[in-house]
């Protein structure tokens, strides 16, 4: 699966049961990286938006699902302005039951193009769950 092919969920009407649902989307900071490491400076949450530097030397971020049975492909992506996928990860997973669910999806060495807004979006199975927005310093 790419970011490509990740397309609008269905109105609720359409869907006869979704597959699972975006509880939470939360970039981490690798507190081994930055505090013990010498590496990039700690994410912070100013307001309501969250503030990344630049370079990240690893991003970690955890997507809280809750999902049907069954298996599923995860996907978190950077994007720009005009919503083109500057990187993604996408992460496979399998429910024997519906269940919560928690994917981790690890970015090395991130590298921004420019300070601004960016979305961090996340989709399962080709269809997008959210986004937040951040903003790059």
């Amino acid at each position: 699966m790419t970011l490509n092919q990740i397309q609008a969920p269905p109105s609720p009407l359409d869907a006869a049961q979704p597959r699972g649902i975006l509880l939470a989307l939360l970039p981490c900071d690798d507190a081994q990286q930055t505090v013990f490491n010498g590496g990039s400076r700690p994410l912070t949450l100013v307001s309501v938006r969250w503030v990344l530097p630049q370079s990240v030397d690893r991003l970690v971020v955890a997507c809280a699902w809750r999902l049907q049975a069954g298996e599923h492909k995860a996907a978190v992506a950077f994007l720009d302005a005009n919503s083109n996928p500057l990187v993604q990860n996408v992460v496979s997973c399998r429910c024997d039951n519906p269940q919560l669910h928690t994917t981790l999806h690890v970015f090395e060495r991130l590298a921004f193009p420019a300070a601004g807004d960016y979305l961090l979006a996340a989709g399962l199975d080709e269809l997008l769950a959210g986004q937040v927005l951040i903003f790059v310093e």
